[in-house]
């Protein structure tokens, strides 16, 4: 079974798997907690073994018991040195004792892999990158309405970030914000020109305060109105990017997310809406013109405030 670390507490998802019990599935995933060969790859980025998964706490080690499973082991896979997953087997009878240097081996080939899809997609998304900013420079160039470049401007954010949905947010005096524009793949959620108080600790609260990007993957409990419509709307992350104008914040970009995006960098069909520098600079590249082309921006997607 093929584990990757999807959270800084070694929370894990299955991603490949062979010979597993009906209860384990691809996509399946389990907090970082316990005490099982994943926990332990985790905390120590060495090979592990298990002589009793009876004895041990957490999701995995619990369900891989319940089926029979006695013992298992497990190898880290590096990604450029860093940790990304881990490989286990499981079985009903004690493991051999070289058992860590074979799975050495294959976690190898597995990390060879990734690193081949990784650059694969990667060229993928510069390609669609470039073809974003050209089609944005070409409106540009022909003095194209605001309203028609920030159609492609939303465009380019939709295609290369794949978010469930953006929202354009303008500062206001006080401790308020005003939802100028947005997109989304349900549009009905959108609060076009609805003025949003930032009492609380949220994305958009931390972009005004700190004026850099910022991040939030648990809008369970978390207090303000901004988390609640992110709740109301099911969304698990957010991202925020601000908009500058004359070296100020004039508002932000917010993506939201109804899945957490950890670092994935092209591991997965869908690219991330994560703070990696490769996604910051996706988010940078697609959303500039609306700092070039005016002090106050009026559209971003498939809707606009109208004034």
């Amino acid at each position: 079974m093929v584990l990757r670390f999807v959270a800084p507490d070694g929370s894990s998802e299955i991603i490949a798997l062979d010979g597993a019990p009906a209860n384990f599935k691809l996509g399946l995933r389990a907090p970082g907690s316990g005490d099982g060969s994943v926990h332990r790859v985790w905390r120590t980025r060495r090979a592990t073994r298990i002589d009793d998964l009876g004895a041990m706490s957490g999701q995995w080690p619990r369900m891989a018991s319940r089926y029979g499973f006695s013992t298992s082991a497990g190898v880290p896979i590096l990604l450029h040195g860093e940790m990304w997953g881990a490989l286990i087997v499981a079985g009903r009878e004690p493991m051999p004792p070289s058992i860590e240097s074979h799975l050495a081996d294959f976690a190898e080939l597995v990390s060879t892999a990734i690193s081949a899809a990784q650059a694969r997609a990667e060229l993928r998304v510069l390609a669609d990158e470039q073809a974003a900013l050209r089609r944005v420079a070409t409106l540009v160039a022909n003095e194209a309405p605001r309203e028609e470049v920030f159609n492609a401007i939303a465009a380019g954010i939709g295609t290369l970030l794949e978010a469930e949905e953006i929202r354009m947010l303008r500062y206001e005096g006080g401790d308020s914000v005003v939802e100028e524009a947005g997109w989304g793949r349900n549009p009905s959620l959108l609060t076009l020109g609805v003025r949003h108080s930032l009492k609380g600790d949220g994305v958009t609260a931390r972009v005004l305060r700190t004026g850099k990007p910022a991040r939030m993957d648990d809008f369970d409990g978390a207090p303000g109105e901004m988390a609640a419509i992110a709740r109301a709307n099911r969304l698990r992350s957010a991202v925020g990017i601000p908009i500058l104008v004359d070296g100020r914040v004039w508002g932000l970009r917010q993506l939201g997310d109804g899945e957490i995006r950890a670092g994935r960098d092209g591991d997965r069909p869908r690219r991330a809406t994560s703070a990696g520098p490769a996604n910051d600079r996706r988010a940078r590249c697609a959303g500039a013109g609306l700092r070039d082309r005016g002090r106050a921006p009026e559209r971003c997607g498939g809707a606009v405030r109208r004034r």
